[in-house]
């Protein structure tokens, strides 16, 4: 395979000159919204009153205010310490466990197993009490049916329809059921005080993560009785093989107990029974990490681990944290200096011109992925502690994604690798596209939540995907009839094109989705032509093509770069 920077691209001399203009821009840019766009941004929000209530003075005085528009990063960002000291007691327990582990093979590790799942259910257990108090009774007891309806119908055409029901129930009691589930209305005034200590946790937001645990491991169990079912993305940190054991557990099992003599089938059985038993599933629903935030691990990926441990570096290990360490302390510096969540929430926007409000989407999307890195970052680290790897749901950041579809397999890797194992692989994935990823982005936007600003986050996400592929497909078929060289300069421009209007388009979609809603963007555009008339805020639209543009070629050129050092 060629190396990385023997591409025909880097031979052109026009190509190399238009990389360095384009570096010379990004980094003005970049300089731009951090000195005089930001500072604008801030007066904007200290001018708004419902803007500036969410900034807090914090250490040292004097010093910018910090934005905590973002609830979810609000209510992390005061619990991280005692979460941390949380965190180093588990890893020392579970390092305990697996120092006085017997030795290898079977037997072994099957008694490993089991006593990491009774470490990992008394700790879910105390866990539970302090996020859900009283109220933790109800996640359990959802979780519980779904079990009892895995176990009693695996292994018939029931199993997977009756699956995805129960999980469209739970989607209603987070939605709207969720009121009706309390002591109060269940027993009466005599149990009802029990309701005042709710813990510092809303059980019911729990419930989107233990959906999809409770469809992998019903999903997992039907496929080891029946062999059949997709195994893409195997739910570890590697996807493939990244479990070993675990990922192929399902049709392993199936073809095994087939093939082997009487006493191998009746080991078999007894293994799956192991795996597939009520503990190892309550310790995988209710996995302390992973519990609130994720990654998502497929039930076979993470039982897998429980009897074989990840064994990761100890260098590797401190410098994932080093690299932890380094995203917090960038994205409390950038919620100082740029109030992106505050503007966004309070809509104090309306009187910034057309090229700051274009900075200032482009911002609130980096400052989202930068939150959610930290957040996943957290949970991973935690979880590695223990031995078990699940995936790194940021692969890439959002300015390196070349294509609306390979954004969204870097964006939430262990999600975008759930959906493909359980949704869509078994609606027939690419031989049935049209069918299987609209169903896919409906899914998305109704686990997030039931709001009309996901809903048509979701619809513009599936004619985006539609479209790129169709698109895709026809610029093969002209370059292979000899239109362009693969990989050469005007390949990659063209490619650059490409995913610079899919940057932009993201951009739109989740801003709608995820920041302003509808009636945000609506107002955004309204702000941007009253900030300095359309010709302002066309100059504005095209400076932001050129931005992603260059990101997007640039991103290519740091492609290469690894590729290079890796082999």
């Amino acid at each position: 395979m060629k190396q990385g920077f023997d591409k025909p691209a880097y031979r052109s001399i026009w190509y190399r000159g238009l990389l360095a203009l384009l570096l010379c821009y990004l980094v003005a840019i970049v300089y731009t919204g951090a000195t005089s766009s930001a500072a604008r941004w801030r007066q904007a929000c200290y001018r708004s009153p419902s803007c500036y209530r969410y900034l807090w003075h914090l250490w040292p005085p004097g010093s910018w205010m910090l934005d905590t528009a973002d609830n979810q990063w609000r209510d992390f960002r005061a619990r991280l310490p005692l979460l941390s000291l949380v965190i180093a007691i588990h890893a020392l327990v579970s390092r305990a466990i697996r120092g006085s582990a017997g030795g290898g093979g079977g037997s072994g590790e099957a008694a490993l197993a089991r006593r990491r799942t009774r470490a990992n259910l008394a700790l879910s257990a105390a866990y539970l009490c302090v996020l859900h108090g009283a109220h933790a009774v109800f996640p359990v007891v959802l979780a519980l049916g779904g079990y009892a309806l895995g176990a009693r119908l695996a292994g018939t055409r029931a199993c997977l329809p009756a699956t995805w029901a129960y999980a469209a129930a739970l989607l209603w009691v987070k939605e709207s059921a969720h009121a009706r589930l309390s002591y109060r209305r269940l027993f009466g005034p005599l149990l009802g005080v029990a309701d005042v200590f709710g813990g510092a946790y809303a059980w019911r937001l729990a419930l989107p993560l233990l959906l999809l645990r409770v469809v992998s491991f019903n999903a997992d169990l039907h496929w080891s009785r029946t062999g059949g079912g997709t195994r893409s993305g195997g739910g570890g940190s590697g996807g493939r093989g990244a479990a070993k054991g675990g990922a192929g557990l399902s049709t392993v099992s199936a073809a095994a107990a087939a093939a082997a003599p009487a006493a191998a089938r009746a080991r078999l059985r007894q293994r799956d029974q192991d795996h597939y038993s009520v503990g190892a599933f309550l310790a995988y629903a209710f996995y302390a990490p992973l519990y609130v935030a994720g990654p998502i691990m497929t039930f076979d990926a993470f039982a897998a681990r429980l009897g074989a441990p990840a064994a990761p570096r100890p260098g590797a290990l401190r410098a994932y944290a080093l690299r932890l360490a380094v995203a917090l302390a960038l994205l409390e510096a950038v919620l100082r200096v740029a109030p992106t969540f505050a503007l966004a929430k309070s809509g104090a926007f309306g009187g910034l011109g057309a090229g700051d409000l274009a900075l200032l989407g482009w911002a609130t999307l980096n400052n989202m992925w930068l939150k959610f890195l930290v957040i996943w970052r957290v949970s991973r680290l935690w979880a590695l502690l223990d031995g078990v790897d699940p995936p790194e749901n940021m692969e890439g950041c959002i300015a390196g994604a070349p294509s609306v579809a390979a954004f969204w397999a870097r964006w939430h890797v262990s999600f975008h690798r759930w959906l493909v194992r359980y949704v869509y692989a078994p609606l027939g994935g690419r031989a049935r596209r049209a069918l299987a990823a609209p169903a896919v982005f409906a899914l998305v936007a109704l686990w997030h939540d039931a709001r009309p600003a996901l809903a048509a986050w979701g619809a513009l996400n599936a004619v985006f995907v539609l479209g790129e592929a169709v698109i895709a497909k026809r610029y093969a078929c002209w370059r292979s009839g000899g239109g362009a060289v693969a990989d050469g300069p005007w390949d990659r421009v063209i490619r650059g094109v490409g995913g610079a209007a899919a940057l932009l388009l993201l951009a739109v979609a989740n801003l709608v989705g995820y920041a302003v809603g509808l009636g945000g963007g609506a107002g955004a555009l309204a702000a941007a032509a009253r900030g300095g008339g359309g010709a302002r805020a066309a100059r504005a639209a095209a400076l932001s093509a050129l931005m992603t543009f260059a990101c997007t070629q640039w991103s290519m050129v740091i492609t290469d770069v690894r590729e290079r050092y890796s082999r």
